[in-house]
């Protein structure tokens, strides 16, 4: 530690010197030159000082070199980015610039079309204007009435034909009518036939297939009855024939009682 009372020498310190033919003895101190003597160290401080304001700009330049490069390098690689500001920008741009000419367009196409019908329009009065002017002329007048007559005859004669033609359609349509209906009558009958017939075959096989089931009834009815007769006599027979053995076992079993009654009295 440097004491309060002790004083830093400077690294840095003055001399006089003489340039080359100037005497100590002969030159005076005002006229000598001073010399700055410095440590390396020292005179790159004091030149880092000097300049410091230009390696200030130098850093800066630098730096701003660095941050355009990585605002580049973040530019390029979100440049396909959807949800960048920039492309959001860019797209609504993009999609107002294209609202705006397909409004322009329609604008436009409308415009056109009511110049159209316009046109048409002041073309259709127009011609209606001289068509009225032509008319008012005597001639024309003239020329229109006779026009007038001959295409009324001609629409009567029209009319006239027209009804002869009608009345010779009806006659042809009441024949092909009363024709379709002769048709659709014989064929009405004919079904009919049909359908009688089909119900008279099945009533004939129905009626057949019944009386062959009474038949096989009345026939199973006999046998039900001749087969209950002979189990029924069966019975009977059956019966006399367990009467006969039960007798005949009672009158062995009386002989056997009447011997042994014999033997134990000695008789």
């Amino acid at each position: 530690m440097v004491n309060k009372n002790q004083q830093v020498q400077s690294k840095i310190r003055t001399f006089y010197y003489l340039e080359p033919g100037q005497k100590l003895s002969s030159t005076k101190i005002s006229e000598r030159k001073l010399m700055l003597i410095a440590p390396r160290s020292e005179y790159k401080r004091l030149v880092d000082y000097t300049n410091q304001s230009e390696r200030m700009t130098v850093v800066a330049e630098k730096e701003r070199a660095k941050l355009a490069a990585i605002r580049k390098a973040t530019y390029e690689m979100s440049k396909h980015w959807n949800n960048t500001n920039e492309n959001v920008k860019r797209r609504r741009r993009a999609e107002l610039l294209a609202k705006r000419k397909q409004e322009d367009e329609i604008r436009a196409r409308f415009a056109k079309e009511i110049a159209e019908q316009n046109a048409a329009e002041r073309e259709k009065v127009v011609e209606e204007a001289r068509r009225l002017l032509l008319y008012k002329k005597p001639l024309c007048r003239l020329l229109n009435g006779a026009l007038l007559t001959s295409e009324c005859f001609r629409e009567r004669d029209a009319q006239l034909a027209f009804e002869k033609t009608l009345r010779g359609v009806d006659e042809e349509q009441e024949k092909e009518y009363a024709k379709i209906l002769k048709q659709e009558a014989e064929d009405f009958e004919e079904a009919e036939r049909r359908k009688a017939a089909e119900r008279e075959k099945k009533n004939r096989a129905y009626g057949e297939e019944l009386k062959k089931q009474i038949d096989d009834d009345r026939n199973n009815l006999k046998r039900a009855d001749r087969e209950e007769y002979l189990m029924g006599r069966q019975d009977l027979i059956n019966m006399a024939r367990e009467i006969r053995e039960i007798k005949e076992c009672e009158d062995e079993q009386v002989g056997v009682n009447y011997n042994y009654t014999l033997h134990t009295t000695g008789l």
